[in-house]
């Protein structure tokens, strides 16, 4: 399987979603139709 690539459909993103929907992700996404995910991994308590 050397040599052969794997195209890329979906983007996890380790940091809350952009509320304003303003984010280079989202122009990548439409661009390339991809599926992103934003997931924040980290949560603090204050």
């Amino acid at each position: 399987m050397e040599g052969r690539k794997k195209k890329v459909k979906s983007i996890l993103i380790s940091q809350p979603k952009p509320e304003n929907g303003k984010s280079p992700y989202f122009s990548l996404a439409s661009k390339h139709k991809l599926k992103i995910d934003f997931i924040p991994f980290i949560h603090v308590e204050e």
